[in-house]
Parts: C-alpha cells; sequence; structure tokens
C-alpha cells in the first residue's frame, strides 16, 4: 500500500557515494536542528519552520545566524536522492507526507480532525511484530493492543488453530469484492472456511470488503452483500468499506472526485450501521487525506495501513495494518499483519 521509496540507481561508485553521505547528512543536521531548535530557543517557535509549527516563518538571515535547517533544503535533498517517507515524517510531524506521481507532498495536518490517543513510548518491536505495552488510565479503562491478520482467497487454505496458537487474536476476513475493472460484484471464494476456521479457533472476526463502487447505489448493495454473507456468524470486529488505488493499473474508480469517494463510503457504512454492525474505513494515509474528505468521515473508525516502525498518521484510528508481507503459522506465503487498539477488550 505504502510506497516507501526506494533509492535512484545511479551511474558510477562516485554519484553513489555522494548520495549516501547526502542522506546521512541529512539526517544528522535534521536531528542536530532538532536539538538546536527545540531545547536551547527561548523564544518557544516549537520547531516552527522545521516541524510546521510555530507562529511564523524565521527569515533567511535568521535561518542563517541560528545555523538552523531550511525546510525547503530538506526537501530538496529528499526528492533528489528519493528519501523515503517515513524518515520524512520524522522531520516534519506537523506534516502528512506521503508520494504521488513521482512527487513528495507535505499535507498539513488539519487542527479540527480528532487525532488518536496512542503513547508510542508504549510501542516496542521484538523480532518480527510490533506490541504496544497496555497502562491503565485515570478512570481505570485499560488501552492495549491485540495482534491479527486480513486475509482472502489469496492465502488459501488456512490452519487456524494453527495461527490462533502463533498469536493470532482476531483476523479481518474478506467478505466480498467488486472487480476493478468488470463492475462485478463477488463473495470471496474462501469466506465461509475462514469464518467456520477462525471461528472454531476462538478468533475473533471481523469482516471487509474490497470496493470498486464508483456511486451510491453501487455501495449500498456491497453492503447487502456483506450483510447477508455475514448473517449466519457472530462478528466481534468491524465491517469495512476498503477502497484504494489499483498500482500500475486502471480501474473504475480513477476518475472519482475526493467527494464522490467520500459519499460511497458513507453510503457503505450507513447502510453497515443500521443492521447494527460497527462500520469502519480502510486506507493509506495519501487515500485518507487526498482522495477522501475526512471531515465528513469523523462519525466512522478508521483502519490505518502504514508500513512503519511506529505510525506517523496523527489523526483517529483503531486498526493499524503494519505490513503487507508477515509470517504467521499455519499461513502459506505472505500476509497482511495488524495491531488493533482495543479499551477494556472492545474497539
Amino acid at each position: 500500500m505504502e510506497n516507501m521509496g526506494k533509492t535512484k540507481k545511479r551511474s558510477g561508485g562516485a554519484r553513489v557515494f555522494i548520495a549516501i553521505v547526502a542522506v546521512m547528512l541529512l539526517a544528522v543536521l535534521a536531528y542536530a536542528g532538532y536539538h538546536r531548535f527545540i531545547l536551547n530557543d527561548d523564544r518557544g517557535f516549537g520547531g516552527g519552520f522545521l516541524f510546521g509549527g510555530g507562529d511564523r516563518f524565521p527569515s533567511d538571515e535568521e535561518i542563517a545566524s541560528k545555523g538552523w535547517i531550511s525546510p525547503e533544503i530538506i526537501k530538496r535533498y529528499a526528492k533528489e536522492y528519493n528519501v523515503g517517507t517515513e524518515f520524512l515524517s520524522r522531520i516534519f510531524p506537523g506534516k502528512i507526507v506521503y508520494k504521488q506521481g513521482g512527487e513528495i507532498l507535505y499535507e498539513d495536518t488539519d487542527p479540527n480532525l480528532a487525532k488518536h490517543p496512542y503513547d508510542w513510548g508504549r510501542l516496542y518491536w521484538d523480532g518480527r511484530r510490533p506490541y504496544y505495552g497496555g497502562e491503565s488510565e485515570e478512570d481505570g479503562s485499560r488501552t492495549e493492543a491485540l495482534f491479527g491478520v486480513d486475509v482472502s482467497r489469496h492465502q488459501g487454505e488456512i490452519d487456524w488453530k494453527r495461527a490462533a496458537a502463533d498469536g493470532v487474536s482476531f483476523a479481518m476476513i474478506r467478505a466480498g469484492y467488486r472487480g476493478y475493472d468488470t463492475g462485478r460484484l463477488l463473495t470471496d471464494e474462501c469466506f465461509e472456511q475462514n469464518m467456520r476456521g477462525a471461528s472454531d479457533a476462538g478468533v475473533k472476526i471481523g469482516v471487509y470488503l474490497f470496493s470498486q463502487a464508483v456511486n451510491e447505489t453501487e455501495a449500498i448493495e456491497e453492503a447487502e452483500l456483506v450483510l447477508a454473507n455475514i448473517a449466519p456468524y457472530k462478528v466481534d470486529f468491524p465491517v469495512v468499506f476498503d477502497i484504494e488505488e489499483i498500482g500500475g493499473q486502471s480501474a473504475r474508480t480513477d476518475a472519482l472526485s475526493n467527494e464522490e469517494i467520500t459519499d460511497i463510503a458513507i453510503a457503505f457504512c450507513e447502510r453497515i450501521g443500521q443492521a447494527g454492525y460497527t462500520p469502519m474505513i480502510y486506507a493509506n494515509p495519501k487515500w485518507f487525506v487526498s482522495r477522501m474528505t475526512l471531515s465528513e468521515l469523523e462519525p466512522y473508525d478508521k483502519w490505518l495501513a502504514q508500513y512503519y516502525r511506529i505510525p506517523a498518521y496523527p489523526y483517529a484510528f483503531s486498526i493499524w495494518q503494519f505490513t503487507d508481507s508477515g509470517a504467521v503459522d499455519g499461513i502459506n506465503g505472505n500476509v497482511d499483519l495488524n495491531l488493533a487498539f482495543v479499551r477494556n477488550g472492545e474497539i
């Protein structure tokens, strides 16, 4: 989902060496600039020019006299050497950084949107997986993270008991999908066996539908398919609307406007909510901020796809898909891995 960015190949060992040194220097200067600007400046810019905060942008003379680093210099070198968005997100925490059409874009954070409540100081990695150390809140509640997978027919037959023994607490199972070229709406071929297998293994279940709806009528049709499919089963987790970019290929949804995609997502979620289930929307940061109107989607929970060591997305979400190339006992090949942040056991 998330284009992390691969370093461009350049001819000649000297150019490769220069590129590596430039990126390393960028990291060192950014770190130094952070400490110099945040810790030693007594006027409280709060990282203004470098971190997107503060009351004003310092003048060129002030930047030079303080030894600070212009954000435009950082952005210029980041583009030149194809620096990954994860690194840039740490330098510009007041921005949502993503790549589109070969450009690196820096989206301002909207102060009016709800932010997530998580303390990433509690997040740690142990080998191949992250963990979130839960801690009791003042009101007696407790937030912690469950480990889970999302699966479809692409994973084939799954040994759910082995997956559960390997730590899988929940599974987001694809209930159906619409073809991105034909528009044909289908039930996932492994839906029933996955629902039965996960349930028998004691794994909590949520479901999702891969949408290619081009209007609200089709979105409701997709919701009705999901509702019909899940009726015989217990669904513990949300029912998710998943609409996304088809990498390297054209899709029937390509020409949709942000407003149209937002209306389609709302139509799906409203129908799911009417049936008594919890609706949710899946996307990566690029789609959330550039292809949807987030202010209109505030009533619905979010499932974030961002393949970073620590999420850099500032807004509210409840599930974090942290890789699409994970490994779990009982599942053949790569599988998407997730953390679900639950409060007192409820998402």
